[in-house]
């Protein structure tokens, strides 16, 4: 299957519901799962580009195209939606892609997807908007953009020819850093425009592949130094990170902000002081192979709420006698023990925006109660397992204050505690800059009892 009819394809899929999108959605690599097994992986990587690109700038693209459409753009069919959508993303945003091949290629597929009558509309549609760009600019700058600047993540934009963006500013800049419009206004009513507009710049970076290490470093050139020491940048290519880490298991994948929660709590409470550690939501494991790192002694638990995940932690961790994993039920037999009760908890993940694409659209008002109610309730249901002086560690991926500071505060009275240190840490790491001073953002807060 050509890789545009892939994406094409995909891409429909995504605007069948959009913006009820899921992490599974915007992972280039599952690009790979609607190709014939046959596939050239050059293909299949191109069609994994277009997709990732498409959905990361899905606010960016659908304002440029609306000016070239006779009709409301959510009236059109899902499959010319993915189309224009593949399209637009070629034209604007991959450097290395003729316009002729984009287009043209793109248009056969909406034909190879059973929609011949509407090849004519998006071709003649990614013709008019292929039309409105001007020049390349060799630096955007930071916001307030203007309506007629799409600013890229290398740090360059594309001049249009006419005003294509919204003209109320907080809409435009969503539209122009490709956000939900409750996001950019969130921001700059908790933060104020200046710090609103560095968080939006920061989004529409390209996310470098961080590694962490808790051994020495392989003398590899494909490993670049953070600036964050202990971190390395990898330059590689993605065929090699799986073997690199296989080669060297004290490697891991995390990002300087995901690391920090683990650090703050090593550093306010010594190894001999934990015995017993619960990660009540690990995920994949990152932090849990930190806690483990830094306690070598204690038992470690692990548990997430998410059974394909729960499988993931149990190989992760095979044979190793420190490491438990555990069903959220069998916490139970924890209770009154735990020295350290981690909670990394589902979140927004407005903190993470250049690696989680589908946060740019879900956040709102009812996302946030949802997300901030089900994050007490995991305090509340955990908190039992902490002993009398056990220190809970809350942590998220956040740029909100109701998921972070405020959140931290009820989760102390309801442990009738104080914080005894917390951290917000905005992202850095802005386009065109250098991928070894990117950082995530997030937030920890470490919890006593009183």
């Amino acid at each position: 299957m050509p890789p545009r009819e892939i994406a094409a394809r995909r891409l429909a899929q995504r605007a069948s519901r959009f913006p009820e999108l899921f992490p599974g959605d915007t992972d280039p690599l599952t690009a790979r799962e609607a190709a014939p097994p046959d596939s050239d992986q050059r293909d299949v990587a191109l069609a994994g580009a277009i997709e990732f690109t498409a959905l990361s700038r899905w606010n960016s693209l659908v304002a440029l195209l609306r000016p070239a459409l006779s009709r409301p753009w959510q009236t059109l069919d899902h499959e010319v939606r993915g189309a224009l959508l593949a399209g637009a993303a070629q034209i604007f945003l991959l450097d290395r892609i003729p316009d002729h091949a984009a287009i043209d290629e793109t248009v056969e597929a909406v034909r190879r997807i059973g929609r011949p009558r509407a090849a004519g509309l998006v071709n003649a549609v990614l013709r008019r908007v292929m039309d409105v760009r001007a020049e390349r600019v060799e630096s955007a700058g930071l916001p307030p953009w203007p309506r007629d600047l799409l600013p890229l993540a290398d740090g360059t934009a594309w001049r249009l020819r006419r005003p294509v963006f919204a003209e109320a500013p907080l809409e435009r800049l969503a539209e122009q850093a490709s956000l939900a419009p409750a996001l950019a206004s969130h921001w700059a009513l908790a933060f104020g425009l200046e710090r609103a507009h560095r968080l939006c710049a920061h989004a529409i970076t390209t996310a470098p592949i961080i590694l962490a290490a808790t051994g020495p470093w392989p003398p590899l050139a494909a490993l670049v130094p953070h600036a964050t020491t202990g971190f390395a940048v990898f330059t590689g290519g993605a065929g090699d990170l799986a073997p690199l880490l296989h080669a060297h298991p004290h490697l891991r994948v995390q990002d300087p902000a995901s690391a920090r929660p683990v650090t703050a709590l090593a550093a306010h409470a010594p190894p001999a002081r934990i015995r017993v550690a619960v990660d009540a939501c690990a995920g994949r494991g990152t932090k849990t192979r930190q806690l483990r790192a830094a306690y070598p002694d204690a038992t470690i638990i692990a548990s997430d709420s998410n059974s394909d995940r729960l499988i993931d932690l149990r190989a992760a961790f095979e044979g190793d006698e420190q490491v438990v994993v555990l069903r959220p039920s069998e916490l139970e037999r924890f209770a009154g023990r735990a020295d350290v009760l981690l909670l990394d908890v589902p979140c927004s993940n407005t903190g993470v925006l250049p690696r989680r694409a589908e946060a740019r659209y879900r956040f709102g008002d009812r996302t946030l109660r949802t997300l901030t109610r089900m994050q007490q309730q995991i305090a509340a249901a955990t908190i039992p397992l902490l002993g009398n002086d056990g220190l809970l560690l809350y942590a998220t991926c956040s740029m909100a204050p109701a998921e972070n500071e405020e959140a931290a505060k009820t989760i102390s009275v309801a442990l009738r505690g104080r914080i005894l240190h917390d951290e917000a840490i905005d992202p850095s790491g802005l386009p065109g800059e250098p991928g070894v001073g990117y950082r995530d953002g997030g937030y920890l807060a470490l919890i006593g009892r009183a």
